[in-house]
């Protein structure tokens, strides 16, 4: 575009000079002049466009971006809050699932879930994992520990099942009580694999003889 109005503003000056010489020479200054100030004049004015496309461009880009960034910083805010969890192993299936489901969508360092697991540990699972949770590559151990000690399908099961044993019989909820404590139960288990399962009825075995023989002494 540019050189089309050097072309343009070399032409009008050869127009200028071929005005017949009996013309003022002034007035064919004055005409070279004009004309030079119309071409500057459109020079700025494509400049000026070109510039104001410049920033439309950026108007329209910088809001889908910075939006984009909102739009994550408020997911990861809501994904960062984790359930609290004291120690009770009929809380941990919930906590475990809830901790994997919102590290991977949120993509949380070991940093971030170190912190995550400060905000929502406390009483026997925080006291368990305590030396652990200095250091942020400690994470996996501490997930580990937590597991071990609070969430093994044989523990879930036996908690779950003195849930039910603590039920009176008299209770006026009792069959409302037993059903949920078996739904707790069957909802357990069809997280457990089949060989966990063998180790849990070997242990649940091994705890109900335990408690029969202390009943009877």
């Amino acid at each position: 575009k540019c050189h089309n109005i050097a072309y343009e503003m070399n032409r009008l000056k050869d127009l200028v000079k071929t005005v017949p010489k009996e013309d003022d020479k002034k007035d064919a200054d004055k005409y070279e002049t004009l004309i030079e100030k119309l071409v500057l004049g459109q020079q700025q004015q494509a400049k000026e466009q070109t510039q104001e496309f410049s920033k439309l461009v950026q108007v329209l880009a910088t809001p889908k971006s910075e939006s984009s960034q909102l739009e994550i910083s408020l997911k990861r805010q809501a994904l960062n809050q984790l359930p609290k969890f004291g120690g009770n192993p009929k809380d941990w299936p919930n906590f475990k699932k809830t901790f994997d489901e919102t590290t991977e969508e949120g993509s949380f360092s070991n940093l971030e879930n170190l912190n995550r697991l400060k905000q929502s540990l406390y009483g026997g699972a925080l006291k368990n994992v305590q030396q652990l949770m200095l250091e942020s590559e400690n994470v996996p151990e501490i997930l580990s520990r937590l597991n071990e000690n609070f969430g093994r399908p044989d523990i879930v099961y036996l908690e779950l099942l003195n849930d039910i044993q603590k039920i009176r019989k008299h209770s006026k909820n009792v069959n409302i009580e037993i059903t949920s404590g078996h739904q707790n139960i069957e909802s357990d288990r069809s997280h457990t694999s089949s060989a966990s399962k063998e180790k849990v009825l070997v242990g649940l075995f091994a705890s109900l003889v335990v408690r029969k023989h202390s009943t009877t002494l």
